[in-house]
C-alpha cells in the first residue's frame, strides 16, 4: 500500500472486512518493524513492475526497490520471529529455453539480464534464499508467469500486451514466442497454499501449457471480432519491431516447467 491517502488503492482492501492497513515504504526498516508486531506469516508482494523503466536512473531504483525492499523485510520478520515467508518472485528468474529443449525448472536461475526486471527479480529472490539460511526463516518463494484475469486497478505490462492486441499490434503478425499466462486467481491461491502447508522451495505458477501469442490474437478476435487476427507469425528478427513488445519479446519460444505436486491441495 503506497499511501493509505490513495482511495482507489485503499477502498477496495478496507471493503473487504477484517483488514488493518498500514501504510510503509519498502526500504524504510523502522516501518517494517512496527508492521510487523505480532505478524504469523509475511507476505512479500512488494516491486516494480516494469519490463524496463526507459531510463538507467529508474532502472536501479527498481533493482534497489526489490533488492534492497527483501532485505529489510526479512530482515524485520527474523526480528519479529515471523513463522514463514511468502515471497512473490517471478518466472523471469528462471531461462529462456527453445522449444525443443528441456522446459526450465525451479532449479534453474536466469542469466540473462538485458531487462533490468529480470535482474530486479533475480537478484532479489537469491538474496532472500541467502538471508533466509543466515536467519533461519522458512522461506517460500512463488515465481508467477505475466498476470491477468479480473479486478485490475491500473494497466501493468502484461495488461499493456493484451490492450496493445485489441487496439492491432498484431494485425501485420504475431510475435514468434508464446507466454507465461497466468490467472490472478490462481496466484492468490498459491500464495495461500505456500503459507498454509508445510513446504519452502520455490514453485513456478502459470499454465501448464503455454499459448503463442498467435493463439492469443486469435482467440481475442474470436471473442470480439473487431479485435485484428494475427494473419500469421512473423520471423524472430521482426519481433521486436511490434508496439508493446519491444525489448519484452526475444524472439525465442519459452519452455518453463510450471506445475509442482507439493502445493496441490
Amino acid at each position: 500500500m503506497r499511501s493509505l491517502a490513495d482511495r482507489a488503492k485503499a477502498e477496495p482492501v478496507r471493503a473487504l472486512g477484517e483488514v488493518e492497513l498500514v501504510e510503509l515504504e519498502v526500504r524504510n526498516t523502522h516501518q517494517f518493524d512496527a508492521a510487523l508486531a505480532g505478524v504469523d506469516t509475511l507476505f512479500h508482494v512488494a516491486a516494480t513492475y516494469a519490463v524496463y523503466t526507459g531510463s538507467a536512473e529508474q532502472d536501479r531504483e527498481m533493482i534497489r526497490d526489490s533488492v534492497e525492499g527483501v532485505e529489510i523485510a526479512l530482515r524485520a520478520a527474523a526480528r519479529a520471529r515471523v513463522r514463514k515467508v511468502v515471497l512473490t518472485s517471478s518466472v523471469v528468474t528462471l531461462p529462456l529455453v527453445r522449444a525443443d529443449d528441456p522446459p526450465a525448472t525451479e532449479a534453474d536461475w536466469q542469466t540473462d539480464f538485458r531487462l533490468p526486471y529480470s535482474r530486479a527479480k533475480a537478484e532479489a529472490e537469491r538474496l532472500a534464499w541467502r538471508l533466509a539460511e543466515q536467519l533461519g526463516l522458512k522461506l517460500v518463494a512463488i515465481l508467477p508467469g505475466g498476470i491477468g484475469g479480473p479486478g485490475f486497478l491500473r494497466r501493468t505490462p502484461t495488461t499493456d500486451i493484451f490492450e496493445g492486441i485489441m487496439l492491432g499490434s498484431m494485425r501485420l503478425g504475431a510475435p514468434n514466442g508464446n507466454f507465461t499466462y497466468v490467472d490472478v486467481r490462481d496466484v492468490a491461491t498459491a500464495h495461500i497454499l505456500a503459507a498454509e502447508k508445510d513446504v519452502t522451495g520455490r514453485f513456478a505458477i502459470c499454465n501448464d501449457e503455454q499459448p503463442a501469442f498467435i493463439e492469443f490474437s486469435r482467440l481475442m478476435h474470436a471473442i470480439d471480432p473487431n479485435v485484428p487476427a494475427a494473419p500469421f507469425v512473423l520471423p524472430s528478427f521482426l519481433s521486436p519491431l511490434l508496439p508493446v513488445f519491444g525489448r519484452s519479446t526475444q524472439g525465442s519460444s519459452v519452455r518453463r516447467a510450471c506445475s509442482h505436486p507439493r502445493l496441490s491441495r
